[in-house]
């Protein structure tokens, strides 16, 4: 008896495991060139900039379920001495961390870009993900004093400056 009512417990969680794994959407799809661009404050060990940040993104096809991944393909600083610190080893993988599910399609509120690398002209090199808050509707990002692991930190907004208004649902 207590076999039997074991494998349909079992089987009932495992189905109510996958339902709970969604990814994100990214619209639109297939698209390249959304650009970003604000002002910041970065601090990378050895210096402390006010710059103006520009980053791309792109997105890919959507998969069966309907879901699709986005990167950013190149990020760079320019003002005063913005120039000694630069981005490298693209593309970053964005990942949607807010809200972490939901059972229908939700507005992001928080991602997450892996593997953002910043080096400067001392050899100082941070890599690592860094979360930043996002509003869809405008649409723009914040770095919230963002850490970067090996002690860098971006604190500011980028608003969308050019190509189709990104928006993303988790």
């Amino acid at each position: 008896m207590r076999k039997t009512l074991f494998v349909p417990a079992v089987s009932a969680l495992a189905l109510l495991a996958a339902t709970a794994a969604q990814a994100a959407t990214f619209s639109p799809e297939a698209t390249a060139f959304m650009r970003f661009r604000g002002s910041v404050d970065i601090f990378d060990g050895n210096l402390n900039l006010n710059c103006d940040m520009e980053l791309e993104i792109r997105t890919t096809f959507k998969d069966m379920n309907g879901d699709n991944q986005a990167y950013v393909d190149s990020a760079s600083l320019s003002g005063g001495l913005c120039n000694l610190v630069s981005f490298g080893s693209f593309p970053y993988e964005i990942r949607v961390t807010r809200p972490s599910w939901s059972p229908t399609p939700t507005p992001a509120t928080g991602l997450e870009i892996r593997g953002l690398r910043l080096t400067n002209v001392f050899g100082n090199t941070c890599w690592g993900d860094v979360r930043v808050d996002w509003w869809d509707s405008a649409p723009y990002m914040t770095f919230m004093n963002a850490y970067v692991p090996g002690g860098c930190t971006i604190n500011g907004t980028l608003s969308q400056t050019g190509g189709f208004s990104l928006s993303i649902t988790n």
